[in-house]
């Protein structure tokens, strides 16, 4: 949301991780103030790949910790995340395996 810009910009911690294997690595955003953007379920974490369009395109939007895994299985050419919930990509996006976690059981 364009009001939340600057707040968003200045509380980002950005990573990078190849997700898909093409040797290109996606771009990993959280924003982690401890306060309004975190809960119980953890951080805003937004990821995103840049492809040939030139247009960056969402792959996860939702919560997430800092420490989340890159999992080695994958699931529509995209490897699985655990952040502290599974997440599987559905062919468009990150998609978590139980919409209820962190309360659910997961298993690694």
């Amino acid at each position: 949301m364009p009001e939340f810009r600057a707040e968003m910009m200045d509380i980002a911690k950005v990573g990078r991780a190849n997700l898909n294997g093409d040797g290109k690595k996606e771009y990993i955003y959280i924003f982690d103030d401890g306060i309004r953007w975190c809960g119980t379920v953890g951080c805003q974490l937004l990821i995103g790949e840049t492809r040939s369009d030139g247009i960056c395109h969402l792959l996860y939007s939702g919560s997430g910790d800092t420490s989340f895994t890159v999992l080695r299985q994958t699931d529509n050419g995209y490897r699985r995340l655990y952040m502290p919930c599974e997440a599987r990509f559905d062919g468009r996006q990150h998609q978590r395996v139980h919409p209820d976690c962190p309360n659910a059981v997961v298993r690694r």
